[in-house]
């Protein structure tokens, strides 16, 4: 593959990550000899986003242009500050996995301090969006019907610096205004069973789910069990409101499937999760990388998703793109 087309700049393969086939492929550009690469996966080890990740390794390792894909579970910021101290002669093949809150706000240094990219990584390019993720609120009372009545109410949070408390913060205090009258509770999800049934807490964003072939699944799927448990729906001007005060963009996720669950949609917010490289990583290696993805069926959600344009991912600005994408 040469130099991108504006249409093929604009052209990134979306691909939803999963645990089925695998596409074969071969590079078509020809690099002399397979790279190695190492993947960093914000998501914890076992659980469903990073078996995506791990899945999207297993597609590389299918390319004759790649040999070995390792994955390495490093939850945000900390997997930047990683690869900081990776030799330099490597560093170029060690690729984060970023979300939609941490990608341009690494680039700009605007997370805030207690998640901070310090110094901001301005060589940070974007390579391919990879797969939705739907955030929003799940609550256990079914006389919790908004999020105004979440107020005065107990919710289930990952501690700082998680990038999921970010976002659980972001929506609490700018979509909604509520964040100073609720009560966070920093807890784990092996606790959050006997929370939810002592009363301890009365909702979690810990429910973040990402898409399945019947439906969008939760990260911690019994909670879809618990009696009452439903989604408080994020609208445009939850939406419009995080997007004007925040250093980063999101937008509405209508969930239409709800796998396990007696709901049968919401409208939440978008957590996507796209791969990025470094503006010395080498611009064949990029290409094999976006032509490893398009077009693969990796058996998770809907099929391949190589339509899209990468313009999909929110606020993504064309400078933030890795130059091998994009016509000189």
């Amino acid at each position: 593959m040469g130099k991108a087309s504006n249409s093929r700049a604009l052209s990134i393969a979306r691909v939803i990550i999963g645990s089925a086939s695998i596409v074969a492929c071969s590079s078509p550009i020809g690099v002399a000899e397979p790279v190695d690469l190492v993947l960093y996966s914000p998501a914890p080890p076992n659980i469903m986003l990073d078996a995506h990740n791990r899945s999207l390794a297993a597609q590389l390792e299918s390319c004759d242009a790649f040999g070995t894909v390792e994955t390495k579970p490093v939850a945000l910021p900390g997997a930047i500050d990683e690869i900081r101290r990776v030799d330099p002669t490597v560093r170029p093949y060690h690729l984060p996995i970023m979300t939609v809150l941490d990608f341009q706000t690494a680039i700009d240094g605007t997370a805030p301090d207690w998640h901070a990219y310090s110094p901001p990584v301005s060589d940070l390019k974007f390579v391919a969006d990879l797969y939705d993720v739907a955030f929003g609120i799940l609550v256990f009372d079914e006389n919790i019907k908004s999020f105004d009545d979440l107020r005065g109410r107990r919710i289930g949070v990952p501690a700082r610096a998680s990038s999921v408390r970010w976002f659980t913060e972001v929506l609490l205090r700018d979509g909604w205004g509520i964040l100073d009258e609720v009560t966070l509770v920093d807890i784990a999800p092996p606790d959050l069973p006997a929370a939810i049934a002592s009363g301890e807490i009365d909702a979690t964003s810990w429910s973040i789910m990402s898409e399945t072939p019947d439906g969008f699944l939760p990260l911690i799927p019994p909670l879809l069990s618990v009696e009452g448990a439903h989604w408080i729906d994020a609208d445009e001007a939850t939406l419009d409101a995080i997007n004007a005060a925040s250093p980063f963009q999101t937008e509405i996720v209508k969930v239409s499937r709800i796998a396990g669950s007696s709901s049968s949609s919401a409208n939440l917010l978008s957590f996507k999760q796209g791969l990025a490289a470094w503006s010395d990583t080498p611009g064949e290696v990029v290409e094999s990388v976006v032509d490893c993805l398009e077009g693969a069926d990796l058996g998770f959600g809907d099929g391949p998703h190589s339509l899209d344009s990468s313009l999909d991912w929110p606020g993504l600005r064309n400078g933030d793109i890795h130059p091998a994408l994009v016509e000189e």
